[in-house]
């Protein structure tokens, strides 16, 4: 009778170490993503829904990597800009598609004053995207911006 309830003590602990929740920290990444130096200081991970406030000092990137659409969906965000204090927002997005271990430029436009911009990230649900948004300062009276973002039909 001991030996059983040992077998059975044991048993239950084995149980209880493997059913322990997996945060996003503990997902292996593969080496070629790991590898890898971030560009900006702002790198925003999709574990969970990037979408959000952000406010971009001067010359400062806020950049949303590794997002997949969703199965049979297009990937789109829908961005407003504010300037902070009166100043005119001028940003520059940028998209990218990942392909062969690097991000590739797909498409850049600039967007000045303040407003809601909608855009198609990608539609490749094998694909990984990313978006980079920069406060330039090309005109004199930019300072801070404040950037809303929302993030529709993408996988977490």
């Amino acid at each position: 009778m001991k030996i059983l309830k040992k077998v059975c003590m044991v048993s239950a602990l084995a149980c209880l170490a493997f059913a322990v929740p997996v945060s996003a920290a503990d997902v292996n990444v593969p080496a070629s993503f790991a590898d890898k130096t971030p560009e900006t200081s702002n790198i925003i991970s999709l574990a969970s829904d990037p979408s959000g406030s952000y406010t971009l000092k001067p010359w400062e990137t806020q950049s949303f990597y590794w997002i997949l659409p969703a199965s049979n969906k297009t990937l789109t965000y829908e961005a407003n800009q504010q300037g902070v204090s009166g100043g005119i927002p001028f940003l520059n997005y940028k998209h990218y598609i990942y392909k062969n271990g690097n991000w590739e430029l797909i498409k850049e436009y600039n967007a000045s004053g303040n407003g809601v911009r909608s855009e198609i990230l990608g539609s490749d649900s094998s694909t990984f995207y990313r978006l980079d948004v920069t406060n330039v300062m090309y005109y004199s009276g930019t300072t801070d911006v404040k950037l809303n973002i929302q993030f529709y039909d993408f996988q977490n």
